[in-house]
């Protein structure tokens, strides 16, 4: 479960994802501020991308918050373009960077 709640600057509290964000996400569930990997039978990567400038072009900070990595601690968290394949960690193709939890 990764925790997204810093992210969100006022005026838009909790909500989450804020009004007027585009984002995409696979296998994943969205709860308030959180994001939640769902299990499924071929451990496939669960994804959460958001494709715009949430809180307009002047905010560009991100915090996450990992509050369970779960029983492998497999989180990449990171940056990738737009079209980055949902089913692969930021990170592991090009055009992207992340910082990954189990091995660092």
């Amino acid at each position: 479960v990764v925790s997204l709640g810093s992210v969100v600057p006022p005026p838009y509290g909790s909500l989450f994802p804020p009004p007027k964000c585009e984002v995409r996400y696979e296998r994943v569930q969205l709860d308030s501020n959180r994001v939640a990997y769902i299990r499924n039978p071929n451990n496939d990567v669960g994804a959460f991308q958001s494709l715009t400038h949430c809180f307009g072009n002047n905010f560009t900070y991100y915090e996450v918050k990992v509050v369970n990595y779960g029983t492998n601690g497999m989180i990449g968290v990171g940056l990738a373009r737009n079209d980055y394949p949902l089913d692969c960690h930021p990170g592991w193709d090009s055009e992207s960077v992340a910082y990954h939890c189990d091995n660092g």
